[in-house]
């Protein structure tokens, strides 16, 4: 798509660096002390994180600095950020999606550094624009440093980085993404001889993606990224979830694999 745009004054923005977006206008209250963080030590507020070059449209302007936006990387129109990310631009194609290959996505999970749980979070190295503009207090211990720059994934914040932004960015759209892999009424060792590098074990609210040797990595609540191997977590996740080929059954007892990549 392109976005249209008669001069300057156009409410067309382009992210110059990235940038985060919250479902709260109160980005003074998100980054005060102690950080808002909910009973699983989350930062709810976070949406997720645009990539350089993503456009955005600008509603309305909030309090100083901070603007309601839309824009069709993230779906929502309760979005907000700080306007200094954004900038005019007078090139208003949007971001265009290259897809790495299959072996790059791979090769860049082997090597992924350990990072922290966060959620809304898809740009590893943390936004340092944060520090500046929504200062720190003194003392603050490296756990909540990283959390105040937003320095860390989430699930799907995982994928969505290693492919550089080319894939959808919550699990409900995941599960609907590429192809399903038949495996209801499968064993475990069934689905383990089926399932390929690079597919995707969703359900609702969680993804792991499938390596080469027989082992899965995520991005998880407390643990951050971590791998573990294919068949112990196939026998952890069969403890509450049973295999299933529609992605549109309940949620709350099954999960799906997706082939994805072609």
């Amino acid at each position: 798509m392109v976005y249209m745009a008669d001069n300057l004054d156009s409410p067309v923005r382009v992210a110059r660096v990235p940038t985060p977006l919250f479902n709260s206008p109160d980005l003074h209250k998100i980054f005060t002390w102690p950080l808002p963080l909910d009973e699983q030590k989350l930062l709810r507020p976070l949406e997720t994180v645009l990539f350089p070059g993503s456009l955005v449209s600008v509603a309305q302007q909030c309090q100083h600095h901070v603007v309601q936006i839309v824009t069709e990387e993230y779906p929502g129109d309760k979005l907000y950020t700080d306007s200094r990310f954004l900038e005019v631009s007078k090139n208003l194609e949007t971001r265009k999606k290259t897809l790495p290959s299959l072996q790059e996505i791979l090769k860049k999970l082997q090597y992924w550094p350990k990072t922290d749980y966060v959620w809304g979070g898809n740009f590893s190295n943390g936004i340092p624009q944060l520090e500046q503009w929504y200062p720190m207090p003194k003392g603050i211990d490296e756990q909540m440093h990283n959390m105040w720059l937003l320095m860390g994934v989430d699930c799907s914040g995982l994928l969505y980085e290693v492919t550089q932004g080319y894939t959808p960015r919550n699990t409900a759209q995941l599960m609907h993404f590429g192809d399903p892999v038949s495996i209801e009424g499968k064993s475990d060792e069934e689905i383990i001889q089926i399932v390929l590098p690079g597919d995707l074990i969703i359900w609702r609210g969680h993804m792991l993606i499938v390596e080469e040797g027989g082992t899965v990595f995520e991005s998880r609540i407390y643990d951050g990224t971590i791998r573990t191997s294919l068949v112990q977590r196939l026998k952890e996740i069969r403890q509450t979830r049973e295999p299933v080929d529609d992605p549109t059954k309940d949620h709350k007892t099954s999960y799906v694999v997706r082939r994805w990549y072609f």
